[in-house]
């Protein structure tokens, strides 16, 4: 067999083998997706975008004196 040949027949095989695994990967039921009845309402509170950019900025603020407070702690060791 030449060279040729021998990679033509690595190259076939190779596509069968790949063809088998993506083959294998493929799931035969479709996921199931919600019914449009079957969504709910959401019955948490949302936050307003007032609430939300006060959250940021308070998490931001909390975020920023940890780093700092983390900072002078390692400076004392």
């Amino acid at each position: 067999m030449s060279a040729h040949a021998m990679r033509k027949a690595a190259a076939v095989l190779a596509a069968g083998l790949l063809a088998a695994a993506v083959s294998g990967c493929a799931d035969s039921a479709p996921l199931p997706y919600p019914k449009i009845e079957d969504i709910e309402r959401i019955t948490r509170k949302v936050l307003t975008p007032e609430e939300r950019e006060k959250a940021i900025r308070d998490l931001s603020m909390a975020q920023k004196t940890h780093k700092s407070t983390a900072i002078s702690e390692i400076e004392k060791r």
